[in-house]
């Protein structure tokens, strides 16, 4: 005795290719989900990662004109610290004028402060472009050259900065960096001198505007 299985326990070829057409469409919309997911995924580590604290140290060239008759000729390190976007900076800048001729005699001078600055920055792939505001505070001291009478040796500094950079990433954490700014003068040294004919010399100060330009290097960490 034996019991013949039915022809409607029996799997069609139709049934089949349903089952496989159906089975390869949710495969079809999981996959897309599942890409979806890795994208948000994604744009969340991009997200994470520019709210990763900015560090930097910047060590830069400067050259400063107008200010006095001749260019200075300097240094300028900071720290920065912030975001990709918004940044902090703050350092110091040393910066050296050759004498000029003033008068019976000549004056050189040398500028020491410390300098801060509120940044913004856009950042594309490895391009970074900033725009900074601030100021810098500290002293100037001066030597006077062949004068009888020479005058303070010691004056204080106070301007106010608007700078604009461009920084190009060549690695991961070292870029190269260069801008250019303008450094405007509230306290500084006024030069008074007598020519050897005995009449006044006009007065030397620091110019109202004076231009800057920086070349550099930026390491972040």
């Amino acid at each position: 005795m034996f019991v013949r299985r039915s022809s409607f326990t029996r799997p069609s070829p139709w049934l089949r290719l349903g089952l496989l057409a159906g089975l390869s469409a949710v495969l079809g919309i999981a996959a897309p989900q599942d890409a979806h997911a890795r994208g948000d995924n994604d744009d969340s580590k991009a997200s994470r990662k520019k709210r990763i604290p900015y560090k930097a140290l910047e060590v830069q060239g400067v050259i400063v004109g107008q200010l006095l008759p001749k260019p200075g000729f300097g240094v300028d390190g900071a720290l920065v610290l912030g975001t990709e976007t918004f940044q902090f900076r703050f350092g110091a800048v040393l910066l050296g004028t050759p004498a000029f001729k003033h008068g019976e005699g000549k004056i050189a001078n040398v500028l020491g402060a410390l300098t801060g600055d509120v940044c913004v920055a856009r950042n594309v792939y490895r391009n970074q472009i900033r725009m900074c505001m601030g100021g810098q505070g500290g002293g100037m001291v001066h030597q006077w050259i062949g004068y009888d009478r020479p005058g303070r040796r010691l004056t204080a500094w106070w301007a106010g900065t608007l700078k604009g950079d461009y920084r190009y990433a060549v690695t991961e954490r070292f870029g190269v960096i260069g801008g250019v700014g303008v450094v405007v003068p509230v306290m500084g040294p006024a030069f008074h001198a007598r020519a050897q004919s005995g009449g006044q010399v006009p007065v030397v100060f620091p110019g109202p505007v004076g231009g800057q330009i920086n070349v550099g290097t930026s390491l972040r960490f």
